[in-house]
């Protein structure tokens, strides 16, 4: 990677302790000003159709909390420019399963400028922003070659494909899952290109993710932008384990969730019904050097929101599989908090799968993050590697601070960028812990990103 100049870094620091308190309403000042003078933009985010009265159907904070989180990893790390690789590769990978084109980039360096120069008033002197577009475009240009690289990578793959091929809906297979919560799983296949090429042939790891650009669904209304035939973007994970003959993906609504009408279209679908589906990517997978390597024969820990399942799910499998002691952590709130993991959400699947392969999975049902600590305790004899959904963003480190929280178990950073590590009590029977919120989210890892 290239440089700043110290100025740069001097003064793009100097904003982070704002930014950690006025991240939020930054990035919700800049969807405004983007959807508002590029309103064809909302395409590539989680929203839907325009509301009618300056909202949009289906926006969720998720993606706010990890652009925030993201802007002050940045200003925070900016004097540490070589830690960024993994960082470049998550969001790029991202990026690229979503078809965003480079000319977005200048547009999204203007209004995310924009509402930093308004939020944070005074203290955003011409200098401080000057600061910050630079800082920006040299991101910009980090973020477009690591792009092109993965784009060129995808294109020499036998299994791989660049932007969207043509899939069909198989099946559709509705979730058992508590009341009032819905979900639903997608078995998708490969359909042939218009021009008359092969169907693709899809190949994919645990922990990858596709994307899905699917039409605006009429029944969400909309405003002038949503124009006829317009089409939006969402992102889902893979569930079926890479071993199987088709690709599915899990959608999960319900009460925790937040309204998404794309979502529910979803869910609705018929078999037969056509898709268009990125190639599975990924930075961070079970066969990653960041994770399942430091302890590989400890007992692996996943903690999950609901809607966070998806993302671990082939995780589980894989950990199973690698002969690991593996309990899953579901925190349930509200309705639902009672019934048994069997009847939660791939709870019966993954429980089968536990009988059938070396390891072991023992499955928890808790109501609130302080239990994480009593709940894995009882089941953790020795070392054991934690992985934290990122669904929502802030679980990671909510989960990290009960676990390491009040000066108990004090903590420093592991070799690998994506861990962290308990020492104190905890020292003889918890080693390294992967904080797997950063390998499912936008952000990078390190004291200060977790707040």
């Amino acid at each position: 990677m290239g440089t700043l100049s110290d100025d740069t870094v001097r003064l793009v620091k100097s904003t982070a302790p704002a930014l950690k308190v006025h991240g939020g309403a930054v990035v919700e000042g800049f969807y405004a000003l983007l959807f508002e003078k590029h309103p064809t933009a909302a395409a590539y985010f989680n929203v839907g159709p325009t509301d009618g009265a300056g909202g949009r159907r289906g926006q969720s904070k998720a993606p706010i909390q990890r652009l925030g989180m993201a802007v002050l990893f940045y200003a925070e790390s900016i004097d540490k420019l070589d830690t960024l690789g993994p960082v470049l590769e998550r969001i790029s990978a991202k990026h690229v399963s979503r078809s965003i084109p480079n000319e977005f980039y200048p547009i999204i360096g203007s209004c995310l400028l924009q509402s930093i120069g308004t939020v944070l008033g005074e203290a955003a002197s011409p200098a401080v922003i000057g600061a910050w577009t630079e800082a920006y475009g040299f991101l910009a240009d980090a973020l477009m070659a690591t792009e092109a690289k993965i784009a060129a990578r995808l294109a020499a793959s036998a299994s791989g494909w660049t932007g969207y091929a043509p899939f069909v809906v198989a099946s559709v297979t509705k979730e058992a899952v508590p009341p009032p919560g819905r979900a639903a799983s997608l078995v998708l296949r490969p359909a042939g290109w218009a021009d008359g090429r092969a169907p693709v042939a899809p190949a994919w790891k645990a922990g990858h993710y596709v994307g899905l650009r699917v039409p605006v669904p009429a029944s969400a209304g909309g405003g002038d932008d949503d124009a006829a035939g317009a089409v939006t973007r969402r992102t889902l994970f893979v569930t079926s384990p890479p071993a199987a003959a088709d690709l599915r993906v899990t959608l999960v609504a319900g009460p925790d969730v937040p309204a998404d009408p794309v979502v529910e279209a979803l869910m609705n679908y018929t078999p037969g019904t056509g898709v268009e589906v990125s190639a599975p990517l990924g930075s961070f997978t079970w066969d990653s050097p960041v994770l399942g390597t430091c302890l590989p024969d400890a007992p692996a820990v996943f903690v999950t929101s609901v809607p966070g399942l998806p993302e671990v799910a082939t995780m589980v499998r894989a950990a199973l599989t690698a002969g690991r002691a593996v309990t899953l952590v579901r925190l349930v709130t509200g309705a639902g908090a009672d019934a048994p993991a069997v009847e939660q959400l791939l709870g019966a699947e993954l429980a089968a799968a536990g009988d059938e392969s070396p390891g072991d999975l023992r499955q928890l049902v808790i109501g609130t993050v302080a239990d994480v600590p009593a709940a894995v305790g009882a089941g953790v004899a020795a070392a054991a590697e934690f992985f934290v959904a990122a669904t929502p963003p802030t679980l990671a480190g909510a989960v990290r601070d009960e676990l390491v929280g009040g000066g108990r178990y004090p903590w420093s950073a592991c070799a690998t960028p994506a861990t962290c590590r308990l020492e104190g009590d905890w020292a003889s029977r918890v080693g390294p812990v992967l904080c797997g919120g950063v390998w499912g989210s936008e952000f990078g890892s390190g004291v200060s990103t977790w707040g």
